[in-house]
């Protein structure tokens, strides 16, 4: 329980995934690229967000329906001006890694929709295979769930490459979601 203590007191500082221009509904561009991770397994398919700024500097993120928490390398932390937190988290995955570090983005930007105050975890992934750490590179700035929730009502619009962002309810009744998340619910 002590780096989630850590974590709510250098996050008490800021008021995290404050979401402003998020009236009406918001297209975000959505590029979706395969992974070669191994020769020997098949790729797998990475969804990025295009047309994206963090502290200004523009990025593709990778959207990771799958993440509990954002994480960005060290070098791109670096390179986008992050701020530093005094907390750690334990980030779990295929295996867990303790003592990760966390800092802040002042400013996220997807398409129109801008995010104030983003945690991350500034966490490198290398496994020492060059091929595959190579690959990994691709992937050094990556959003998941609690920008989701932040967002409310997302949708992942494969027919028109887009992640539609939106206000109010984006399934009617009769349309099934294609994501666990609308009105801010899993």
């Amino acid at each position: 329980f002590e780096n989630q203590i850590d974590r709510h007191k250098a996050l008490s500082h800021y008021n995290p995934y404050r979401v402003v221009n998020n009236v009406g509904v918001h297209s975000i561009p959505l590029r979706i690229d395969s992974l070669a991770m191994v020769e020997s397994q098949p790729s797998i398919m990475v969804a990025y967000l295009e047309d994206c700024q963090i502290n200004g500097e523009k990025r593709d993120i990778r959207f990771d329906t799958g993440a509990g928490v954002n994480v960005v390398s060290t070098q791109e932390a670096n390179d986008m001006g992050l701020k530093k937190l005094d907390a750690s988290m334990v980030a779990g995955g295929t295996r867990d890694v303790a003592g990760v570090p966390m800092a802040i983005a002042d400013s996220m930007r997807l398409g129109d929709v801008t995010i104030y105050d983003v945690p991350f975890l500034v966490l490198d992934m290398r496994t020492g295979h060059d091929a595959l750490d190579v690959q990994l590179q691709r992937t050094d700035i990556a959003i998941g769930y609690e920008v989701m929730n932040a967002l409310r009502n997302v949708k992942l619009d494969f027919e028109n490459s887009c992640l539609v962002v939106s206000d109010s309810s984006l399934v009617p009744a009769f349309e099934e979601s294609n994501m666990m998340i609308a009105n801010g619910n899993q």
